[in-house]
């Protein structure tokens, strides 16, 4: 195999996305701790994030106990489940989670009548107990952190402009 001498053939998109691959790989590996931390401190996170919820929403237990009324709890924390999946992988695999959001924003608000803040609701619960997990002083965390909350705020946002309304859905 022959290597290339020549830098001026290195173009600068080929810089830029080994910059952003290493950049990337820098943030996993903070969210990594940010998420090692918030498990020893906090423990598992399904009934803090899910008490966050519900906080900022009560009505959204209602909801939810209708969707499912015989193990709600078990529903609590598969939606906790992936929230954290979409915060775990998104320096990662940032196409993936916004595959699985474009796809599962539209059918909960059109097939289960969730409403789209309940999504943003949900992720700032998530991001909310663990923000308060990372030490005030540790910048580069906050904002690695504040970073995928922003993400994924705007994807959400995409995907409710895929949501098909009709006339009674839009009224609602």
């Amino acid at each position: 195999m022959q290597y290339c001498a020549n830098p001026a053939i290195f173009s600068t998109k080929h810089v830029e996305v080994a910059v952003e691959f290493m950049d990337n790989a820098l943030k996993l590996h903070i969210v990594d701790t940010i998420l090692e931390r918030a498990s020893e401190v906090v423990g598992d996170i399904t009934d803090p994030v899910i008490a966050e919820f519900y906080r900022a929403d009560p009505a959204a237990k209602d909801l939810f106990t209708h969707h499912c009324p015989v193990d709600t709890i078990r529903l609590e924390a598969g939606m906790v489940e992936q929230a954290l999946y979409c915060f775990m992988r998104w320096f990662k695999s940032p196409g993936e989670i916004r595959i699985l959001l474009l796809g599962s924003v539209p059918h909960h608000v059109e097939t289960l009548k969730v409403p789209v803040n309940y999504y943003h609701r949900f992720l700032q619960a998530m991001a909310t107990v663990i923000r308060k997990t990372i030490p005030a002083e540790n910048q580069q965390e906050i904002d690695v952190w504040d970073e995928i909350c922003e993400n994924l705020g705007e994807i959400v946002d995409t995907a409710n402009q895929y949501v098909y309304r009709s006339a009674s859905i839009a009224r609602a």
